[in-house]
């Protein structure tokens, strides 16, 4: 569910911009006030993705009902977003309400979910207070748009110019400028077929791939392949087509098409995929067939079929997730479809409230800012705890050990 998050913080991600009109509440000048600002973002984005085609990339947003989508942002928290706003109440960021409202307008459109990057009219809704050496907790507060933390504490620094070292974050560095090989440099030219781009497809138009041509010996965007081509990859086939693993090579061939057999492996189906608007799902054979995506109210033989994460497949219809007080049948394991809307867990056989930190979690949801773990809600580790990244506040992840994961450690900021 991450996904909804990502797409709906990176709305408002900031940037190093400068704003003409600044405000801590916003109003009266026009465009949307800052208490206004969550609201008003989340009925356009939810209104938007119910609209929006089919995504099967896996940072893809796919929801069917706006009360459903809304739950979900809501069960997330709504992570920065919230914070970005207590921090304009604080002082350390200002906020254009005018730019908001722009930013808020763009997310009409679904090309603003499909590539992962922020529309321009909303580079301009935030702007960092804080100097340099300035104490700040996250980038967005300071005017240079970079806080360094050391064990967990911050400092507004100044970005790295071309040639200095950076920490591997791209934020370290000036517009313009990427982290590579811990310093800062312009990333390598490309967006053009034959353009170098060691850095990957990322670098190269639609319709192209980054690959070592035959008889070179570096890599260039290359056209992507037709149907019949060898590949190595999928993503150097055409739009429509996938590559066919083989030896010594792949074959770019034709997606199945809702109706056709795909081929099943674990409960998914990566030799054999579906088009964007269909799915693979297993018969009581054993074998798949690509099923159309459907809404609410419409036919099903598996949760798969159903358009959406705010859909179930039960009683042989989609329908959407049950809201609190809804009569529900627990999930039998954490890999089980939930039976309510996020934010609910089945309780004694209707939707109520999820459980809280500390609190059992028998059908495996918990409230905001918990996860079930090992038949119990907690929350982010604490003191001397082990660690993948982020711990408690007021603590930091330790990864100096060699284990792959670290323990956290309390933040001594001064």
């Amino acid at each position: 569910m991450k996904a909804y998050v990502s797409i709906l913080l990176l709305a408002l991600t900031i940037s190093a911009c400068t704003s003409s009109t600044s405000s801590t509440t916003g109003g009266g000048g026009g465009g949307v006030a800052l208490d206004d600002l969550t609201t008003t973002l989340v009925d356009r984005i939810c209104t938007a993705l119910v609209a929006c085609p089919v995504s099967k990339s896996s940072d893809g947003v796919n929801v069917s009902t706006v009360e459903g989508c809304k739950a979900i942002l809501d069960a997330e928290g709504m992570g920065d977003l919230n914070k970005y706003v207590a921090a304009v109440k604080a002082g350390t960021i200002k906020y254009d309400p005018v730019s908001a409202q722009a930013c808020v307008d763009a997310m009409a459109n679904c090309n603003a979910f499909s590539n992962q990057t922020q529309p321009a009219a909303c580079t301009a809704a935030f702007t960092g207070t804080i100097a340099d050496k300035g104490a700040c907790k996250f980038n967005e507060e300071c005017v240079s748009a970079y806080c360094l933390a050391i064990k967990g504490c911050g400092t507004c620094t100044a970005r790295a110019a071309e040639g200095a070292a950076c920490d591997g974050s791209d934020s370290g560095c000036q517009t313009g400028l990427t982290c590579q090989s811990q310093k800062c440099a312009k990333p390598p030219a490309g967006g053009q077929i034959g353009s170098d781009c060691n850095g990957g497809s990322g670098q190269c138009p639609d319709g192209a791939f980054c690959g070592v041509a035959s008889g070179a010996t570096k890599p260039t965007c290359l056209a992507q392949l037709d149907s019949g081509a060898a590949c190595s990859g999928s993503g150097q086939c055409k739009t429509g087509f996938y590559c066919l693993p083989g030896s010594p090579s792949g074959t770019c061939t034709a997606v199945a098409k809702a109706g056709d057999a795909c081929t099943m492996v674990q409960g998914i189906d990566p030799t054999q995929p579906c088009d964007a608007t269909s799915i693979c799902v297993a018969g009581t054979d054993g074998k798949g067939t690509c099923k159309t995506y459907v809404g609410p109210g419409s036919a099903c033989a598996s949760s798969l079929e159903c358009r959406g994460m705010d859909l179930l497949c039960t009683d042989g219809k989609c329908a959407v997730l049950g809201a609190k007080g809804a009569t529900c049948v627990a999930p039998t394991s954490q890999f089980k479809p939930l039976a309510c809307l996020p934010g609910l867990s089945c309780t004694s056989g209707k939707c109520a409230d999820a459980p809280a930190i500390g609190q059992p979690c028998p059908d495996h949801a918990c409230a905001t800012g918990a996860s079930c773990d090992n038949g119990t809600c907690k929350g982010k580790p604490g003191n001397g705890e082990p660690c993948y990244g982020s711990c408690a506040d007021g603590f930091y992840c330790d990864m100096s050990g060699t284990s792959g994961s670290g323990n956290c450690k309390a933040a001594a900021c001064q």
